[in-house]
């Protein structure tokens, strides 16, 4: 009977010894394997006593950080962050612009083949820190998505270390949606349908989408000559500070009071597809009718509008050229380019769908 030879590969195979990686030296210094990673690369963010530590492990085990020597020679990471509000999972849920934000920087990252890194900026009670992304050095550079706490603006402002641009807020680098023109050309849509009476709800008003929406509800009031009645501007508060729960009956109570007027309005602009879809149940539970009585339109996304029957008419941030924008703007500042526009706008759209139609006489 004759024996066969043994396979060269398999055998190599089995007495090959594993290659050790990041995981086995952080399993040897007991920490983790991100501090070991940072202590390779030479980046900020670990004691050196500890940096110390983790070589000699490293040393002991054999372990060769190719990729991290190759970043440390370029002084480069790879990866480009997104710092979101705090509030995790439920802020994603009930605000539209952070979920939007979020999802386009994820399609046009990958688009790009851009390596990311995404956080939420949670404030320290016990005094300022930065950003875990910059503290940890993780990033090359970062987009500030929407509305940011005041302190951690300031300091990004005043250090000149790290590249960062603003989505939808004020900053030296910032690429913003021109809501306020689209609310604007809403109105006048309206206006030619021959809607007078238009009521217009929002907030809170520190955030810019909405103050910014508010001007232009004012703006395009005042192009055609139509009155401005302060209790026709519905001003509401966010989470945590007002719940979602009382939000909702704070709109409908709005628009209750509203619709009671014997001169009520006639359309409603909601900074929000949650106004709007508050503003619809109670205009239906008073016996109205959408269109036919009362037009609506929602600053706001397809998708969401499109789950109300009717449809929402909407007023949209194109938020997919806002995110590559934004994005190429911060590569080109990582790189060292002059960037030629600091301050980008973009304008929004508008979609007329089943929940706008003209006035009955």
């Amino acid at each position: 009977m004759t024996q066969s030879a043994p396979n060269p590969a398999s055998s190599a195979t089995l007495d090959t010894p594993r290659k050790p990686t990041v995981m086995d030296v952080a399993k040897k210094v007991g920490l983790s394997h991100t501090a070991v990673s940072l202590a390779l690369r030479g980046r900020p963010g670990v004691s050196p006593k500890q940096q110390q530590r983790i070589r000699q492990a490293a040393a002991e085990l054999g372990y060769q950080p190719k990729a991290a020597a190759q970043m440390l020679r370029s002084g480069r990471t790879g990866y480009i962050g997104l710092l979101l509000e705090p509030g995790g999972p439920e802020m994603l849920t009930h605000s539209a612009s952070s979920n939007c934000i979020l999802s386009y920087f994820l399609h046009v990252c990958q688009h790009c083949q851009r390596r990311y890194n995404v956080e939420f900026y949670h404030q320290n009670p016990d005094g300022f820190q930065p950003p875990h992304q910059l503290a940890g050095s993780l990033v090359d550079g970062l987009l500030l998505g929407g509305f940011i706490d005041a302190q951690l603006r300031k300091w990004l402002i005043d250090q000149p270390h790290y590249k960062w641009v603003s989505v939808d807020e004020p900053g030296p680098y910032a690429v913003l949606s021109d809501i306020n023109i689209g609310i604007a050309q809403a109105v006048k849509q309206l206006y030619d349908m021959g809607h007078r009476r238009i009521a217009y709800g929002g907030g809170p008003y520190h955030y810019r989408q909405h103050e910014i929406g508010r001007m232009g509800y004012l703006t395009g009031m005042s192009n055609l000559g139509l009155p401005v009645d302060e209790s026709w501007i519905g001003r509401f508060g966010s989470m945590p500070q007002v719940p979602q729960m009382q939000n909702s009956k704070n709109q409908r109570q709005w628009v209750q009071n509203l619709l009671k007027q014997p001169n009520h309005p006639t359309a409603f602009i909601g900074n929000g597809v949650g106004v709007a879809r508050n503003t619809l149940v109670q205009a239906l539970t008073m016996g109205l009718r959408v269109p036919e009585d009362i037009s609506i339109m929602a600053v706001g996304v397809s998708t969401s509008a499109m789950d109300t029957c009717p449809a929402f008419s909407t007023i949209e941030n194109d938020y997919h050229t806002i995110m590559k924008t934004a994005l190429d703007m911060l590569v080109q500042l990582v790189d060292g380019k002059t960037v030629k526009q600091n301050e980008v706008h973009v304008n929004p759209v508008i979609v007329m769908r089943e929940s706008v139609g003209p006035i009955q006489v």
